[in-house]
C-alpha cells in the first residue's frame, strides 16, 4: 500500500499559534510517500511511533522530495511522513484517512504523537495541513482544529535560506520567553491580509510580524532573522513583493506574497538570479491520499 501526504508552509500565526491564536497554513505540492510494500523499512521516530501506535511495522517513507542535496528544507518533511506512513497502515485495515470523517477523527492523536518525538512541542499546524491539504487555518488550543481558509489572489513563492534548523528547540525556548504583542498582532492581521489579498495590508502585517521577531530573537538567545533570510527579504521588498520566515525562523524557508502571478514568477527569477534557489508555491488541494503510482 502506497499513501502520500503534503508538505507545509506556515503562511501566518507560526509561534502565535502556541498561545492560542489562529495560524494559516498551506500544503503544497511535494509529498512524502509510505510504502508497506517495500522491503526496508523506515527507522524515522515519528514513522515508528505511529507504526508502534497501529501494533504494525513501519512502512518504509521517502521525503525526498521534501529536501534538497540531502538537507531537509523546511517543509514539515516529519509530520508529512508521519501522516503519511498513517494513511498507509490504516488503509491495509480498510480505513480511508483521505476522508474528511476520518481525517477529524485521527487528528488529535497524530498531533500528539508527533508532538511526542519532538520533545512535547510544536503546534501540530504541519500535520493538520498534510492530513487535510488545500489553504487551513489552525488553532492548537485548547485541541487541534482545522478550517478550510479562502486565500486571496496572492503569488505565493518559496525559497531556501540555505540551513536547516530544528524547529522543536525553537518553539520550547518562545514559550519559556513569553511572546511579545507584536507576535500575536502580526498573526491576526496576516490572516485577515492572506484573506483579502490586499498588498498593502500584507506589506504591513509582514513588517509587524518581523518586529515580533527581531523582539523575540535576545530573550531566546538566537537569531530568527538570519543573514541568508534577511537578504530573501530584501530582494522581495526590491520587486514589490513581501517575505518572512515560513516558520520559526533561524533557517529553512522563507515565503514570500507577491500580488500577482507575474511579480511571484519575477520575483523567483530575481531570487535564482542571486543565486538562491526559490520556486512558486503550487497548493496540494486533496491532502493525505492513496498513491497509485
Amino acid at each position: 500500500m502506497r499513501f502520500r501526504a503534503p508538505a507545509k508552509v506556515f503562511l501566518s500565526g507560526e509561534y502565535a499559534v502556541l498561545e492560542g491564536a489562529t495560524a494559516v497554513v498551506a500544503a503544497v505540492s511535494r509529498h512524502a510517500v509510505a510504502d508497506t510494500r517495500a522491503g526496508a523499512r523506515s527507522d524515522r521516530p515519528e514513522v515508528v511511533a505511529v507504526a508502534r501506535s497501529l501494533s504494525a511495522d513501519a512502512p518504509s517513507v521517502d521525503v525526498s522530495a521534501l529536501c534538497r542535496d540531502g538537507r531537509k528544507l523546511g517543509l514539515g518533511s516529519s509530520s508529512a511522513a508521519l501522516v503519511a506512513a498513517a494513511g498507509a497502515l490504516l488503509a491495509e485495515r480498510g480505513v480511508d484517512l483521505g476522508s474528511r470523517a476520518e481525517r477529524d477523527a485521527r487528528l488529535r492523536e497524530l498531533v500528539e504523537l508527533h508532538r511526542a518525538t519532538q520533545g512535547g512541542s510544536g503546534s501540530g499546524g504541519d500535520v493538520a495541513a498534510a492530513l487535510y491539504g488545500g489553504v487551513i487555518s489552525y488553532r492548537a488550543l485548547p485541541a487541534p482544529h482545522a478550517e478550510p481558509f479562502r486565500l486571496g489572489r496572492i503569488g505565493i513563492v518559496i525559497c531556501d535560506s540555505g540551513a536547516a534548523v530544528r524547529t522543536a528547540p525553537l518553539a520550547r525556548a518562545a514559550l519559556e520567553a513569553g511572546l511579545p504583542r507584536s507576535v500575536h498582532e502580526a498573526a491576526a492581521a496576516l490572516g485577515m491580509a492572506l484573506l483579502s489579498g490586499d498588498a498593502a495590508a500584507l506589506r504591513e502585517a509582514v513588517v509587524c510580524h518581523l518586529r515580533g521577531l527581531e523582539e523575540l530573537s535576545p530573550v531566546m538567545g538566537v537569531r530568527l532573522l538570519t543573514p541568508a533570510l534577511e537578504r530573501v527579504i530584501e530582494i522581495a521588498g526590491r520587486v514589490g513583493a513581501c517575505a518572512k520566515p515560513a516558520g520559526a525562523g533561524g533557517g529553512d524557508l522563507a515565503v514570500a506574497f507577491a500580488r500577482s502571478p507575474e511579480l511571484a514568477a519575477r520575483l523567483v527569477d530575481e531570487l535564482g538570479a542571486e543565486g538562491l534557489w526559490a520556486e512558486e508555491a503550487v497548493i496540494d488541494r486533496d491532502g493525505a491520499r492513496r498513491d497509485e503510482g
